[in-house]
């Protein structure tokens, strides 16, 4: 399902922060988690962007 504009633009702020290496695998793990809902909107899309966020920051702080 393609994103509306709005979505997109939260996914590129929600990445922004990502470092550059990672950036990657998170946009792959956020497009991952969204298919598993049937009906993605921007509150989704903040939800799984925030929580996939702080995954990743968690995992630079354990590599640091």
């Amino acid at each position: 399902m393609p994103l509306a504009i709005n979505d997109a633009e939260i996914v590129q702020a929600a990445a922004a922060p990502i470092h550059p290496l990672q950036r990657d695998a998170f946009l792959k793990a956020l497009a991952l988690e969204l298919e598993r809902h049937p009906v993605v909107g921007p509150g989704v899309v903040f939800r799984a962007a925030a929580e996939l966020q702080r995954r990743h920051r968690q995992v630079k702080c354990a590599l640091s």
